[in-house]
């Protein structure tokens, strides 16, 4: 319990500030999931990111990888790096998939066993949506789904902080969510 107590303060910290419209659902992990498993997930010093979409005209999938953030803890020293879609079928699979804008409900199943680019809506100049997919080969491990309706086209540092919010529920303990 008090190994899970700053990681419950730290949470409820971040949503408390979150007064900006964005709302998190759809989160669910295996059980045996930890921040610790970002870590072992890891190939060649990254954890490989597929994005499909973009949050706003411009941004490119290295920036997108590149403003990531781990959750608090054991996974501090994790770093991203995007991968072209698809590429899971010939290496270990471990992979955070980004769906941004999706034109359908989050599908997370989908998205894990996608070997091309999935189709999104156009990005607008004010706020996204992205159904973020920890997962290994064609099965998820983790999944949550953001809605950051007030982030503005290019603000990374918001972009930065509303995923590592996503990032951080992920991984929360039920009873911290």
């Amino acid at each position: 319990m008090i190994r899970r107590l700053p990681l419950a303060l730290a949470l409820t910290l971040l949503l408390g500030s979150c007064d900006d419209g964005t709302v998190i659902s759809h989160v669910d992990k295996l059980s045996h999931m930890t921040t610790g498993d970002l870590v072992t997930m890891q190939e060649n010093g990254a954890l490989r990111v597929e994005i499909h979409g973009i949050p706003w005209k411009g941004a490119t999938d290295t920036e997108l990888a590149e403003a990531l953030r781990p959750p608090a803890g054991e996974a501090q020293d994790v770093r991203f790096q995007a991968v072209p879609a698809g590429q899971w079928v010939n290496g270990r699979g471990h992979r955070l998939v980004l769906h941004f804008n999706s034109t359908g409900a989050p599908n997370s199943q989908r998205d894990c066993q996608a070997t091309a680019e999935i189709r999104t809506r156009a990005p607008s100049d004010t706020g996204f949506t992205v159904n973020a997919t920890f997962c290994t080969k064609d099965g998820w491990l983790a999944h949550g789904y953001l809605q950051a309706p007030k982030t503005e086209a290019g603000d990374w540092a918001e972009y930065t902080r509303v995923m590592q919010l996503l990032l951080t529920s992920i991984f929360a303990e039920p009873e911290d969510r």
